[in-house]
C-alpha cells in the first residue's frame, strides 16, 4: 500500500490523503474510525484527509441508519485530477498571454538593466573564466597583476586556460604588472599582444577583463571574489578606457 501511496503522491495527493484513499478503496463504505485504523492515520487527521478527498471528487459519503459512511470513488476518477491541473495550466497560459504585452511595455520603458553575477573562491574563478567561452566572444582585453595570479593558482591552471583561448582562436590584448622583471609573456600563436606597466606606479592586485558585452573584475589578494557585469554600454565604456590606457602604456617601455 505504501508503494501505491507514493505513486499517488505524484498526482498531487499528500502522503496521508493517499493512504486514506487506498484504505477506503480496499474497505468499501466504512466509518471514519475503521478507515483511520486501516490507513494507520489518527482519526482527527483522517477527517481532514477525507474532506480534502471529497473536494477532489475522489470520495463520497452517505448515511446508513445513524452512521455516516465514506467510500472511495472508482480509480478512474483520478483522471479528474489531471484534467483539473491541465485546465489550471491552460488558464495560466491565457493570463500570461494577456499580461505579456503590458509587462514587456513596462520593462522596455525601464530601459536595459545590467545583469550582475558574484563569484567566490577558486571554483568561482573557474566559473568566471568559463563565461568567456560561453559568451562567444572572439576577442578580449585584460588588465592583470601576473604576480598575484601566479601565486594564487598553479601554473598548469592558467596554462590550461590559455590553451583553451588559443584553441578557440580568441584574440586579446593584455596590460600587466609584475615585480619580477619579467618581460612580456610569450605567445607563439600571435593571437595576443602584451604591454607591461610599472608595478610601483600601478600597484593593483586583481584582474579586469572585458569580452563581448561583459566586464569581469576579480580581487586577487585577500578573499578571492569576483563580479561579472553584463551590459553592452558598460562593456563599451570599459573597452574605451582600455584603448586609452593601451595607447599610453608605450611611454613605460
Amino acid at each position: 500500500m505504501k508503494m501505491l501511496a507514493r505513486e499517488l503522491e505524484k498526482l498531487g495527493l499528500s502522503d496521508k490523503e493517499a493512504l486514506v484513499y487506498l484504505a477506503s478503496l480496499e474497505l468499501g463504505p466504512s466509518p471514519v474510525q475503521v478507515i483511520a485504523r486501516k490507513a494507520e492515520v489518527n482519526r482527527a487527521t483522517t477527517y481532514v484527509m477525507i474532506e480534502a478527498l471529497l473536494q477532489k471528487g475522489l470520495m463520497s459519503t452517505f448515511d446508513k441508519g445513524k452512521k455516516t459512511l465514506y467510500t472511495a470513488e472508482k480509480p478512474e476518477r483520478l483522471h479528474r485530477i489531471v484534467h483539473h491541473e491541465r485546465a489550471a495550466v491552460d488558464e495560466k497560459e491565457l493570463v500570461i498571454k494577456r499580461l505579456l504585452p503590458d509587462l514587456e511595455a513596462i520593462s522596455d520603458a525601464a530601459g536595459e538593466r545590467p545583469k550582475v553575477s558574484f563569484f567566490e573562491g577558486v571554483e568561482g574563478l573557474e566559473a568566471m573564466r568559463e563565461t568567456i567561452f560561453e559568451s562567444g566572444a572572439n576577442k578580449m582585453e585584460d588588465v592583470i597583476s601576473y604576480d598575484d595570479l601566479r601565486h594564487l593558482l598553479p601554473e598548469e591552471h592558467w596554462k590550461k586556460h590559455n590553451k583553451r583561448l588559443d584553441n578557440k582562436k580568441i584574440k586579446g590584448r593584455a596590460l600587466f604588472t609584475t615585480e619580477s622583471g619579467k618581460e612580456n609573456p610569450s605567445d607563439s600563436t600571435g593571437l595576443w599582444e602584451y604591454k607591461k606597466l610599472p608595478h610601483k606606479l600601478f600597484p593593483m592586485h586583481g584582474e579586469l577583463t572585458v569580452y563581448g558585452d561583459r566586464v569581469a573584475m576579480i580581487a586577487l589578494r585577500g578573499k578571492l571574489v569576483g563580479v561579472i557585469i553584463e551590459s553592452k554600454e558598460m562593456a563599451t565604456m570599459v573597452r574605451t578606457l582600455f584603448d586609452l590606457a593601451w595607447k599610453q602604456a608605450d611611454q613605460y617601455k
